[in-house]
This record gives C-alpha cells, structure tokens and sequence, in this order.
C-alpha cells in the first residue's frame, strides 16, 4: 500500500512538471522562433471550407479572395505564398479568427495545367514565423460559378433521361470541370449569418462519372456546356436544397425589404427549411467570401405553390419582389466581401411545366425576357415545353434545358452578340380599327423569323376588364383566340371573337399562360417558336396599344 501512495505521488509531481514545461515550452514559442503547430489540440491556421486542392480559383483583372482562420489571440498575421513565392504579407488576422486575403490577379490556367500550391504561413503575436502552415495544391485559375435553388437544381445526375450515358461521358471532361458540393444544414436563428460552411458533401474533384452521379444535373450539364466554349477550366459550387421556397435563400435584408418577416416560415415539405433565411445563413452567406463568376439559379415551384403569395402583379411580399430583391442582394453582398463584379451574370431556368405561370411572369420582372432594366445582366432558359408525365415537376429533361441556358449564358456573362438565345420576344400588340385582328410583333424572332408550329395558347380580354385581368390574370375573363402568320417573319395574326368588341375590344393579350402549356405532355410542341435554334417564346401578358392599366409595375430599387 505504501509503495502504490509512493507511486501516486511521483506520478502527480510529474504531471505537474509536465504541466510547467508546456507552459514554459508555448511561451518561449511566442517569443522565440520554434516549432508552434498546435496550441491544445487547435490547429493554428486553416482554409475555410469552400477551398481545398484542386480547386478552381476566380480568374480575371480583379484578383480572387480566399480566406480561413487562425488561431485568435496567438497567430497576429498570416502569409500567403504561391508556388513558394509570397505574395501577400502581414495579412491580420481580425477578432474573430478570420484572414482574408486578395491574390495578385491571374490569367486564367490552361485546361492542361497541373496547378498551383498556395500556402498559408501563421505569425505569432510577437511577429515571429512558425511552422504552422497550410497549403491546397493543385488550384487553378478559371470561372466559378455557384448554383442554387431547390429540387431542379439540386436533383442528380442519376435523374436525367439517358442518365448512364451522360454520366460516363464525364471521364472526357476531367479537370476541365471541377466540382463541390455544400452539405445541407439549414440555421435556427434568422439573424445569425454564419461564417464558414456547415460542411461539405463533396469536396473540390475533376468531373468523372464517379463524382457527377449525385452532383446538381443542372448546374453539371450547364456548366461543362459553358465550358466547351472557353480555353480553361470551370469551377462549379452547388448550394441548393430540394423543396425550399426563395424566403429560406434570402437575407433578413432582403426579406425586410419585401415586407417578410424572416421569423416567420411558410407552408413546404416535410424536413425542408421553411424559415426564411434558414438556408441563405448557412449555405450562401459563407460563399460570400469567395470570388466567383455568377451565379445559375432553379427555384419557384415552392413558392408558387402559397410562399408567398399574393396578386399576380402586386410588388410586395411577392415573388416579384423577393426575385429582384434576392438578386441584388447577393450581388451587391458577394461584391463587398470578395470583389465579385457588382453586376455578376445571373443565369436561371424559367420555370416547367406543373408550376405557376405567374411565377414565370415575376422571374421576368413582368417584361416578358430577360436581361431588362429591372434585371440587367440576367439571362435564361425557358423550359416551359419539357414536361415530363413519369417525373412531373422534376423534369427528367435537363440536358436539352441546360443547353439553352448555357447558349444563353455565352451572349449575356460572356458577351458573344453573335449568339441568338431569346427565342421570339412579344413588343407590341395593336388591333385593327374593327378589333376583330390584333397584330402581335416580336422582337429577337431570329434568322428567318417565327416558327408557328400551332394556332392555339392565345387568349385575349377585352378593354373594359383588362386591368383586371393584367392585375389578377383571372382565366374566366379571357377568351381563347386562334392565330396565323402575319404580313412579316416576326409577325402573327390574331382573329378576335365578335363578343369581345361589345366590352371594349381587345385590351390585352396573354400566351401560354398555364400551369400545363404548350399542348402538355408533348415536348417541345408550343405555338411559337423561333427557325433559329428553335427556342420557344416564352410566356406573356402584353396590353394591346395604349390599354390603361396594362403596363407592368416598377422596378424593385436596389439595394
């Protein structure tokens, strides 16, 4: 017994002196140069979550961000060196453990680069080097776009028709697309933004048919679509979650700004986010930080399903505002916190068949396309032709829909004016001095004009309820019209039934505006289409001359 009370003691003398020396060993580590990578198990400087090796930094005249955290209170200032070359020295380290750094800017890497090592070197507090580093390899220097929203966007590779197919075709694209994928973990409090990334689910990887399988078919097929057109790679971050409306993607400033209350959720799905900035919090607003390209967006079908809801051409608390307002929002958030262009492109599909036809109206501001004075630098794809009996609102038709917004994105994020990518575009309406023809012109109609492929999906309602009409878009008082070619390529004619000219005459002129267009479930049968690329005209409600109360509503001021 007195032997084992002999070994106890000599035991705790010894933690004890143990004990001293660690704490004599860390301080003579910050004032001296030794060997410092650890303090009690917390690694002294990290990446944050979004970089990592192979990755695909922002390429261009402004340099890319990247950012991470040290050791608060022990590291001072971090270095950053690339390929063993500093580059950005004495980069302080804030309260809350976060550095930040901006590259100097780089032309954009070759598709057969083998990359770049980027080290991140830790200070003391006394302003001494340590060995405490940390280095991604591999990293690029290209695009980077971010794609969000809900099911459409988020659904696999393994969903799409001819699915086995495209996802082997992916062993050819390799490290000219590289991809990450968010883990969805939604926040429990509205006005806590975290900083970093919940986590990964997927972290940076060459595009092959083992990594796109469960990776966003939408923004995959979108962006090596994109990508076939450019010398160098693309990076591709998917943050979206299936089922959310666009309250829970949303800023508390963004909500505020449309009269949602962010404490407030809405009616959705079993186990899906329905708070609004749930999701923004943890999935978007940590990306903020990351320089990137744009942005490619799929969502609505929650929200047009009562999230929110409200007339089809009021301004607040709608979809009409949320859309406007979430887009500056990011823009103007992504800007401030990693130089991302004020005016990013920002891509989206207009919505399939199955979902509200006045949620198409608000992804366009009411203008009918895209870009517009209410959304510049915004293009997209209809998909109103692609429905899909066996999937429903999950369109199993993504390739041909993500080729459209691919050729979209190569005219308005990369400016090649020499691609057509509208389809035909309703300008102006005018009626006969009878009323019984309204002439419907169209804009961007293409090489060789209209493609009149049927003469439904047009209705007309008369002046004395067209502000009405314009207002709510009430089906009962339409009446349905048929239609035929014009005097000219961009022209269609529009026979107006005799009742209509006792209320006034024609006052406004919709087009496939259901919930089901375009002779659904066939594929790609719409009425109006363009000869060139064949892209459909998207759906429309336009006044017929000057019909008081028949002009869309104000622009969403920024932010």
């Amino acid at each position: 017994q007195q032997q084992k009370q002999q070994q106890f003691e000599t035991n705790m003398m010894k933690t004890k002196m143990e004990n001293r020396m660690n704490a004599v060993y860390i301080l003579l580590c910050l004032l001296s140069a030794c060997i410092l990578p650890e303090v009690y198990g917390q690694t002294l400087v990290k990446f944050g979550m979004a970089y990592g090796d192979n990755m695909v930094l922002q390429a261009g005249e402004v340099g890319a961000q990247i950012w991470g955290f040290a050791l608060a209170g022990t590291v001072q200032s971090v270095t950053v060196s690339l390929d063993t070359k500093p580059v950005m020295q004495n980069v302080q380290v804030d309260a809350s453990g976060v550095w930040k750094a901006v590259l100097p800017p780089q032309l954009p890497s070759s598709v057969q680069s083998p990359g770049h090592t980027i080290t991140v070197t830790a200070k003391t507090a006394n302003d001494i080097d340590t060995d405490a580093s940390a280095s991604i390899t591999g990293v690029v220097f290209g695009d980077v776009w971010v794609c969000s929203g809900q099911s459409n966007m988020d659904h696999p590779m393994t969903s799409i028709i001819n699915a086995t197919e495209e996802i082997m075709a992916a062993n050819k694209i390799g490290s000219k697309v590289r991809l990450l994928k968010v883990r969805k973990v939604a926040s429990n409090d509205s006005t806590v933004e975290n900083i970093d990334l919940p986590g990964l689910e997927t972290r940076w990887s060459y595009a092959s048919n083992v990594t796109v399988s469960n990776f966003s078919a939408t923004c995959y097929l979108t962006g090596y679509m994109i990508q076939q057109q450019l010398p160098y790679p693309v990076g591709l971050i998917d943050s979206s979650w299936a089922g959310v409306a666009i309250t829970p993607l949303s800023s508390s400033a963004s909500c505020a700004r449309c009269g949602v209350d962010a404490k407030i959720g809405c009616p959705g799905e079993p186990n899906v986010p329905q708070n609004a900035t749930a999701v923004y919090n943890t999935m978007i607003h940590p990306l903020h930080k990351t320089t990137i390209y744009g942005v490619l967006w799929w969502q609505g079908e929650a929200s047009g399903a009562g999230c929110p809801a409200g007339r089809v051409n009021s301004t607040l608390a709608t979809y009409y505002c949320l859309w406007q307002s979430l887009i500056q929002d990011w823009r103007m958030r992504w800007h401030q916190n990693s130089n991302s262009s004020i005016d990013f492109p920002f891509g989206f599909v207009q919505l399939e068949p199955t979902a509200s036809p006045s949620i198409r109206w608000d992804e366009t501001a009411h203008r009918v396309s895209v870009p517009n004075e209410c959304l510049p630098r915004v293009f997209m794809a209809a998909a109103l032709d692609f429905g899909d009996t066996v999937a429903g609102v999950h369109t199993r038709y993504k390739k041909p829909i993500a080729a459209r917004l691919a050729r979209a994105a190569q005219a308005v994020a990369y400016d090649k004016s020499d691609v057509y990518y509208t389809g035909p575009i309703a300008a102006n309406a005018t009626a006969s001095s009878d009323g019984s023809v309204v002439t419907l012109v169209f804009s961007s109609a293409g090489d060789g004009g209209i493609d009149l492929r049927s003469v439904g999906g047009f209705s007309v309602c008369p002046v004395k309820k067209a502000a009405e009409c314009y207002e709510w878009s009430n089906d009962i008082l339409f009446y349905n019209v048929t239609s035929s070619m014009g005097d000219q390529s961009n022209e269609i004619k529009l026979s107006i039934p005799p009742e209509v000219a006792s209320l006034g005459g024609p006052g406004l002129i919709r087009y496939e505006w259901q919930s089901l267009p375009c002779n659904w479930p066939k594929l790609e049968d719409c009425p109006v289409y363009s000869k060139e690329a064949g892209l459909p005209a998207p759906p429309f409600m336009i006044g017929v001359g000057n019909t008081p109360g028949t002009q869309p509503p104000p622009c969403i001021t920024s932010v």
